[in-house]
């Protein structure tokens, strides 16, 4: 049984708490381990997190001050989304 539907919605979850700002995906991984038992694998998160980009329900945007890790943020897609 897959755990993705879980997942996307305790990503899309965790990025509305955020109001706004943009999480990188390491603080995101942190939070989503928090909430998620068990913890969530490399190999469920990527198929989670594609479905949430395909769907327009979150946008990447580039790290800062440098950083190559992403950083995400909800979209209105994706906050219409978590609240049906």
């Amino acid at each position: 049984m897959t755990r993705t539907p879980s997942i996307t919605r305790t990503i899309l979850k965790i990025l509305q708490a955020c109001e706004g700002h943009a999480l990188p995906e390491d603080v995101l991984r942190e939070h989503l381990d928090e909430r998620e038992r068990p913890r969530v694998s490399d190999a469920e998160f990527a198929p989670a997190k594609e479905w949430l980009v395909a769907n327009d329900c979150i946008k990447e945007l580039p790290g800062k001050f440098g950083s190559t890790v992403p950083r995400w943020l909800i979209t209105e897609s994706g906050q219409v989304r978590l609240a049906q």
